[in-house]
């Protein structure tokens, strides 16, 4: 790797994850590509270990990792996880594919084989792989489907059918002044996909071994009760139309009716 502009922005949001966060480095940084990438790593303000495994990695690779290390917890400022604000701002690469600090990567060309899939691909915005859940040591692997998506399909996805862990996509990089309010506005991960259908349709690709999806206690959406899953959910699809009513998109309020 050298000084060049990554073609690929790898997006990490950590907390209190000193038992996890080592893993999803490794996965990052043992990527083999033809092209730079960088990590832009976000620890808010972190009671534990992480900060300090996340500066080792930055001494050990100070090409590839950028930290950014808050002294007080932005999330519980705001109830918003912080990536928008920080993260992408801070994405340099044609490229952005995200990873928590809680879950990591088995493929070591899975950068590759997704931006040559998507330099292959310009009308797409995005692509996704399969995944696997862990829960302790445990692998829970489970039949789901594993679609592609044109660009209307992307927006009329129901929250019942997203299928997608954040650890497998990568999206086009599309945040700039003239879109940086969408993206403040499509937030959260179900939210950022279905913002990316207004850019361009979603493949799933074959040939990339599985991302992990960890459940743990600590979790910030599996870790919640099932009352609170069903509320959130709810607020979220209300947000998404509203949203797309401010937009004025004929087409696309008409996609979102009656979505669940």
């Amino acid at each position: 790797m050298d000084n060049m502009t990554p073609i690929v922005s790898i997006s990490c949001l950590a907390y209190n994850q000193q038992s996890f966060i080592t893993q999803a480095l490794e996965g990052f940084v043992r990527q083999k590509t033809t092209f730079p990438f960088e990590v832009v790593i976000h620890d808010d303000a972190s009671t534990d270990r992480t900060p300090d495994i996340i500066k080792e990695y930055t001494a050990r690779y100070p090409r590839i990792m950028r930290p950014i290390f808050q002294t007080e917890n932005q999330f519980s400022k705001t109830g918003f996880y912080p990536d928008v604000d920080y993260i992408l701002p801070a994405c340099r690469g044609k490229y952005i594919a995200i990873c928590d600090g809680d879950d990591y990567w088995t493929d070591t060309h899975k950068l590759q084989k997704q931006v040559d899939f998507l330099e292959k691909n310009p009308g797409l915005s995005m692509c996704y792989h399969d995944y696997r859940v862990k829960v302790g040591i445990y692998f829970m692997d489970r039949l789901r489907e594993t679609p592609s998506y044109t660009a209307d399909q992307l927006i009329a996805l129901s929250t019942k059918k997203f299928l997608m862990a954040s650890s497998t996509i990568m999206h086009r990089n599309y945040y700039n002044e003239q879109t940086k309010q969408d993206f403040e506005n499509f937030r959260q991960h179900y939210m950022r996909v279905i913002h990316m259908g207004m850019f361009g349709g979603c493949k799933f690709l074959d040939g990339v071994f599985p991302s992990v999806y960890r459940k743990h206690d600590h979790n910030s959406w599996a870790g919640l009760e099932r009352a609170e899953i069903i509320a959130r959910t709810k607020a979220k699809l209300t947000r998404v139309m509203d949203l797309f009513v401010e937009k004025g998109n004929p087409k696309w309020i008409e996609l979102r009716k009656g979505v669940e």
